[in-house]
């Protein structure tokens, strides 16, 4: 079992791999949900960026 992340940071990353995860599942006819995965990614470079 998985321990729980320790900040903000690690959360992300753990968040980022399963994005990863579903972003090659995704077939190319699914530009909305592949648009999804890019922004909250995006999202989370911002962020994190803010918060250093």
């Amino acid at each position: 079992m998985l321990a729980s992340a320790s900040g903000w940071l690690e959360a992300v990353e753990k968040a980022r791999y399963l994005l990863g995860l579903l972003a090659q599942s995704l077939d190319a006819s699914n530009l909305r949900r592949r648009r999804l995965v890019d922004r909250v990614l995006a999202d989370f470079d911002h962020l994190l960026d803010k918060s250093t």
